[in-house]
């Protein structure tokens, strides 16, 4: 779920539990996801945190964080915010460059 959209919805949801994705350290998530996007998952766990909704995150391992995954930054960020984490090998092996195209 990306900020703008869970800004959107924040003031309807009503404890339903939401996923957020973080893909490794910041230069590593923003690089998977897009420029900025590490500091917008913060902020959303933040808001989420405010507001009493009930979060947890997720780390999609792929191609690109696989070899250089920092579990151990994203266990810390889960025991700072007190939250969830499932590690989650990505499922679409033919798009994101997995396995071979032949």
């Amino acid at each position: 779920m990306n900020r703008l959209f869970f800004l959107k919805i924040k003031n309807t949801i009503v404890r339903i539990e939401k996923v957020i994705s973080i893909d490794g350290r910041e230069e590593t998530n923003n690089s998977q996801r897009y420029d900025g996007s590490y500091k917008d998952v913060i902020n959303a766990i933040n808001i989420a945190k405010k507001n009493g909704i009930r979060i947890w995150l997720t780390y999609v391992i792929t191609k690109n964080n696989a070899h250089k995954a920092d579990y151990g930054h994203i266990l810390k960020v889960a025991e700072q915010f007190s939250l969830r984490v499932f590690f989650q090998p990505v499922v679409d092996y033919k798009n994101c460059g997995l396995m071979s195209k032949e």
